[in-house]
């Protein structure tokens, strides 16, 4: 049975859309990727996030699978930092994070430091192809 009155009014009125999304040391694994992207990719979100600091977890190159095609049109427009140091990222999965900042055009700060990346066979033209 239906109740009388069906207009539904939110109770919630001080939601807060976050600027900075801070999950160090969260023991994160590639399958947050899972949760992560569509949060991040909702537009209230998306147009208001600075900072993305995912540094010291466990994430991979895989991560970047859960950033599915229908998410990558999304943009970040105010995101400036962006922390991915001190995961497991390698040199192939670079691609994927250019592709991802080329999405973020205020991004000022990229921290890679401490991942499994090399320096043979990385050439520096992925940074280049960004803007």
């Amino acid at each position: 049975m239906q109740p009388q009155n069906t207009r539904r009014v939110s109770k919630v009125s001080d939601v807060q859309i976050p600027d900075r999304i801070v999950l160090t040391e969260q023991h994160l694994t590639t399958e947050f990727g899972v949760e992560l992207f569509p949060f991040i990719s909702f537009p209230a979100v998306s147009t208001s996030l600075v900072i993305l600091n995912l540094s010291f977890n466990d994430l991979d190159d895989t991560f970047w699978l859960h950033w599915v095609p229908d998410l990558r049109q999304t943009a970040w427009p105010a995101l400036v930092t962006l922390n991915l140091a001190n995961n497991r990222f390698s040199a192939r999965g670079l691609d994927m994070v250019a592709s991802f900042i080329s999405r973020c055009p205020s991004l000022t700060e990229l921290d890679l430091s401490l991942n499994l990346m090399s320096n043979k066979n990385l050439s520096p033209d992925w940074i280049m192809s960004t803007h």
